[in-house]
């Protein structure tokens, strides 16, 4: 038996009622029961990279005085700067922070 707007989960191997989509981030269906809830999830969830990013951006910049409006911001660019790191005109840990930085954007962009 299949309730009305419910459909089966092959993951969860259940049926939800109104679902939406399975979520790997939670371990779980988003539902009609959860939505707004994941809804509330994706929105601190950018919120919070929002700020990581900003506080990345201002940390690398005021380490490596490199600003973005500067003639050295090609360093923000992440293939541009292991370049650098490969011939020797830039350390690793910088490559890291602009890893890091490169991911918080990323999430900023997918969770909005």
């Amino acid at each position: 038996y299949k309730p009305e707007r419910s459909h089966h989960c092959s993951l969860c191997d259940r049926c939800i009622h109104q679902r939406d989509h399975h979520c790997f981030f939670l371990g779980t269906c988003v539902g009609g029961y959860n939505l707004c809830y994941f809804v509330f999830f994706c929105f601190y969830a950018c919120i919070g990279c929002l700020y990581s990013a900003n506080k990345l951006y201002e940390y690398y910049s005021s380490a490596y005085l490199r600003d973005l409006w500067s003639p050295q911001f090609h360093y923000y660019f992440y293939p541009v700067t292991l370049v650098h790191w490969y011939n020797g005109k830039a350390a690793l840990e910088e490559v890291g922070w602009v890893t890091l930085l490169y991911v918080a954007t990323a999430t900023v962009l997918f969770t909005g």
